[in-house]
């Protein structure tokens, strides 16, 4: 029985759709995955999708789907992951005691749940089906025939030493922006094939909403949409896959919305939105190994600070400083939440110390606090002039010009590689993590303090200036400290009560 024939049972899947005529999208997808043969209507939406004159008469052995938002994806690769796990014998191709795997690999933990709930629920409406489960688990349902359906989030190393037959990615297109590594569709797919190697029939699924068109799903599309082989490339927009979606909703998002509607429900990529910089720059500044360096004597530091009330985000601090050839990060750390700010500030100020640092810039944004808790241990907090966008605008040309060493800190790869570039209505460029959840703590307090050094005064390299800096920048800093010290030990002088730390931010 091939898939078409199991959907339209009443003895399988057909109960699972209410009208089956808006699903006939998906149905001339899978007609083209499977070598089902497609009537002359079918034909037609198949070549304007996949930009095929004819479908592929050999066996496929890669998918890759974009479709818009609301299209229906999730609720197919729970179903294919059904199908393939109880209608296809993988026996003949197993050693004896060898427990073949299904992968559907998920954005995050919250969307594999998602998915798991989905095939529980396909499995459970069929009676003969739900005998199949041997074993539900958390991540995983074992099946009686010996095949193990397992919902992961993204992560290349969670995958490795099992028997795949089949690897359903989904939302691909976002796995670099919330990931830890900025290459994490590529690693993962790395780390799948040998597992699928030894399978003749494995099948690798690939399906997302378009977003930036960057990334393994980019490089696939580009490479073989339009293009008859083993690789099937499918581009929908919403309302084709999904015709019951609302249009009146999708033509106001058009209006609200251009750029982001496009993307969401349009099939196609953004073009508002740019990454920040590629991996392989990040890379390239990197220097394998390098986790904290020592302090030098004689040798002056920037101290820099992204401050956070210890419930969300991460407070971070960096140490860098010129050594007449390139701007050097020393130091990073970072703190997790939960913790008490106080306790934090007092950490950090006990390494500024080390590296004869008595003064460090901040975000500007941070509140009063931030001054008094770290003046009580004796480190002056600065507010920065530039704003978290301009700092990513002036460290661009330092790491593309190869002028900046960075430590080997996954997190920091990472947040850098997810950094997105959107240019406003107004023509003004914003740098900044645009996706929910997004962290970007160790990357801002890292421009923040190279950055500073580059921008330093005279004592900085003739090349600063070449690259766009302005001594403008650390003279006009440098005012304002001056201005803001007289106050400030004025205030000291009577006494004052310093203001800590509202105990509201701990957790």
């Amino acid at each position: 029985m091939n898939i078409i024939q199991a959907m339209e049972s009443e003895l399988v899947f057909r109960s699972l759709f209410r009208d089956l005529k808006t699903w006939r999208a998906w149905e001339v997808f899978l007609k083209g995955l499977f070598n089902i043969r497609m009537r002359s209507p079918e034909r037609e939406l198949f070549r304007a999708c996949s930009g095929l004159s004819e479908p592929y008469k050999g066996k496929i052995k890669e998918a890759w789907v974009l479709v818009s938002r609301r299209g229906g994806k999730s609720f197919i690769s729970s179903l294919l992951a059904v199908y393939l796990a109880c209608f296809k014998d993988w026996s003949k191709h197993l050693s004896p005691g060898e427990r073949p795997h299904i992968f559907v690999i998920s954005v995050t933990k919250w969307q594999a749940q998602t998915i798991k709930d989905y095939i529980v629920g396909i499995l459970e409406s069929n009676k003969t089906l739900a005998n199949m489960i041997e074993n539900e688990k958390t991540w995983e349902v074992e099946l009686k025939n010996g095949v193990t359906i397992s919902c992961r989030a993204c992560s290349y190393r969670g995958i490795r030493g099992k028997t795949v037959v089949c690897s359903i990615l989904e939302e691909v297109c976002f796995w670099r922006w919330q990931a830890e590594s900025a290459i994490q569709d590529i690693e993962v797919i790395r780390a799948l094939k040998p597992s699928m190697g030894t399978i003749p029939e494995s099948l690798l699924i690939s399906i997302s909403s378009p977003y930036i068109a960057q990334g393994i799903m980019a490089e696939r599309m580009k490479k073989y949409y339009g293009k008859s082989g083993p690789i099937l490339c499918w581009k929908a927009d919403t309302r084709t896959m999904n015709p019951t979606f609302s249009e009146e909703e999708i033509k106001q998002a058009y209006k609200d919305d251009p750029e982001g509607a496009i993307s969401e429900y349009g099939g196609e990529w953004r073009k508002d939105i740019s990454p920040y910089i590629p991996p392989e720059v990040v890379e390239e500044a990197v220097v394998p190994r390098r986790f904290e360096l020592s302090p030098i004597p004689d040798t002056e530091y920037i101290g820099s600070i992204d401050p956070s009330g210890g419930r969300s985000d991460s407070f971070t601090m960096s140490i860098v400083h010129w050594d007449e050839k390139k701007i050097v990060l020393d130091v990073l750390r970072e703190s997790q939440p939960p913790f008490k700010p106080e306790n934090v500030c007092k950490e950090f100020s006990e390494v500024f110390k080390r590296y004869d640092i008595s003064d460090v810039r901040s975000d500007r944004y941070a509140g009063e606090w931030v001054s008094s808790a770290f003046r009580e241990f004796g480190i002056d907090v600065m507010p920065a002039l530039k704003t978290k966008s301009e700092f990513y605008l002036n460290l661009l040309p330092l790491l593309n010009n190869d002028r900046v060493e960075l430590l080997d800190n996954a997190r920091l790869k990472s947040q850098l590689g997810s950094l997105q570039r959107k240019t406003r209505s107004q023509g003004r460029d914003v740098i900044d993590n645009f996706l929910p959840g997004g962290h970007d703590d160790c990357a801002n307090v890292v421009a923040m303090g190279c950055v500073s050094v580059a921008e330093s005064g005279e004592e900085s390299p003739g090349w600063v200036y070449h690259l766009g800096m302005k001594k403008e920048s650390a003279k006009e800093e440098k005012s304002v400290r001056e201005k803001e010290k007289p106050a400030q030990e004025k205030e000291e002088s009577n006494d004052v009560e310093e203001v800590k730390p509202d105990e509201s931010w701990a957790v």
